[in-house]
């Protein structure tokens, strides 16, 4: 329904095809993804000690949350195993493949190379606003050269440090950021 679009925002997503995405991560990162990908650890870490919340708050925010605000975040999957399984089963660190490479259709990376190639064609006639952090934790530097390489119809917005829960380090940036974009569309 692109006729209901008038742009999309993109934050700390993944918008390029999973090979190249992949080969921009850290090494810290893929370390992270190969233990993810082992069933019994990752079933282990997000199902029966409910690890990953803190630690996606703790590798994805720069700055120090309050109790208050790591509550919030790791309220949803204190009881519910359900809503852990959806992380070890969906999309996300337990799910993507070797190297970015898709091994079946309709797995993590095959997704990600619909969306890669669904965004090219959205852009050609929708803005993009791409907001970014130095280091980011999805979005890195050659994610952001890709983004320049490609979407032709792009705003780029560098919001200062930040990892991956940019909201949570830098909200009145994104905010009046987004606001000017929608104006200037």
């Amino acid at each position: 329904n692109q006729d209901n679009i008038k742009g999309i925002v993109l934050m700390e997503s993944m918008y390029m095809p999973a090979k190249l995405w992949y080969k921009q991560l850290k090494l810290k990162q893929k370390m992270m993804f190969w233990m993810m990908r082992s069933e019994g650890l990752s079933k282990k870490m997000i199902v029966t000690k409910n690890k990953v919340p803190a630690m996606m708050l703790k590798m994805g925010v720069k700055r120090k949350l309050s109790e208050k605000e790591v509550e919030g975040y790791a309220s949803p999957y204190k009881e519910d195993i359900e809503r852990r399984k959806v992380m070890l089963y969906g999309p996300g660190p337990a799910t993507v493949p070797k190297k970015g490479i898709s091994q079946t259709d309709g797995d993590f990376a095959d997704e990600l190379d619909k969306i890669a190639e669904g965004l090219l064609v959205v852009n050609a006639t929708k803005p993009f606003l791409l907001i970014h952090a130095k280091p980011g934790l999805i979005v890195r530097k050659k994610a952001i050269e890709y983004a320049k390489e490609n979407f032709k119809n792009c705003t780029f917005l560098n919001v200062g440090e930040g990892k991956h829960l940019l909201q949570e380090d830098h909200p009145k940036a994104i905010a009046e950021g987004i606001v000017n974009w929608i104006k200037s569309i």
